[in-house]
């Protein structure tokens, strides 16, 4: 078993640089004589600081999708059956166009 070692700022900016570089954290471990889980819990725990993160998209929504989604009785999700993503009513999974396939005897 490697020894345990506290990270220095410069080993940290090392790590960093070699992540940059796209190397793997068995490769880094390897240079740095670390084990891999602690270079894998260095980057979760202090490599994503460093870099500038920017907020998702919103899904983007048609005209009738906002309305019905203003008034709170429609959710925008994925269909369970096609996996579409489209306005369903809040109580409901299933979209309307698979709900009237022959498999479920035209539920809609």
């Amino acid at each position: 078993m490697k020894k345990r070692k506290a990270w220095t700022q410069g080993n940290k900016q090392r790590v960093f640089a070699m992540l940059d570089k796209g190397m793997s954290a068995g490769q880094i471990a390897e240079v740095m004589e670390v084990t891999r889980g602690a270079v894998m819990g260095l980057k979760f725990r202090e490599y994503g600081k460093n870099k500038p993160s920017s907020p998702p998209e919103p899904p983007k929504l048609d005209r009738v999708s906002e309305n019905l989604l203003k008034d709170g009785s429609h959710w925008h999700r994925k269909c369970l059956k096609c996996g579409k993503k489209v306005v369903i009513p809040k109580n409901q999974f299933i979209c309307k166009t698979c709900k009237e396939l022959p498999v479920f005897g035209g539920m809609a």
